[in-house]
């Protein structure tokens, strides 16, 4: 991952999405107040081979960050029944939570939200990030209705491919 970064000044902006808070409002430069919660700054590049290597990992074929031990403790279901709140998740590995068939990890910020899946047995995986913010804003339904379309988008093709 030779794009990604927490140090926003590390960051090459002439590389980057404008972000928005809404359609007519790109937002000036601002540095995160919750680092290292969230704030990592990546490509679309760097991401995929990240969530290449976890869907090896939850298949139980690679060691390249962790070993397979790790993997698969980060697909582990980690709470009791009932902790979390069912319109949100299932349950929590660690990094990943669980929701039906598949595990993901998600974030929005001020700009910017971004979603990863991967199918429970590892069969297929995609990663999204856009440059509108669906957290503190009105974004929010609009977010999720392009976030639904893609995940179905993508169940289709691998259904029929």
């Amino acid at each position: 991952m030779n794009n990604t970064t927490f140090n926003v000044l590390e960051v090459d902006f002439s590389q980057t999405a404008v972000p928005y808070l809404d359609k007519n409002t790109p937002l000036p430069f601002y540095g995160n107040h919750g680092y290292p919660e969230g704030s990592i700054h990546t490509s679309n590049n760097d991401l995929s081979n990240y969530l290449l290597d976890m869907i090896k990992g939850i298949k139980g074929q690679s060691n390249t960050l962790f070993s397979n031990e790790y993997y698969q403790l980060l697909f582990t279901e980690q709470l009791e029944d009932t902790v979390v709140p069912n319109f949100f998740a299932e349950n929590h590995g660690i990094y990943w939570y669980k929701k039906g068939n598949h595990w993901s990890h998600g974030g929005n910020s001020l700009g910017v939200s971004s979603h990863m899946q991967i199918e429970a047995d590892g069969s297929y995986g995609f990663s999204i990030i856009a440059n509108m913010d669906a957290t503190f804003s009105d974004n929010t339904p609009q977010w999720e209705e392009v976030l639904q379309l893609v995940t179905v988008g993508i169940q289709n093709y691998v259904q029929n491919n």
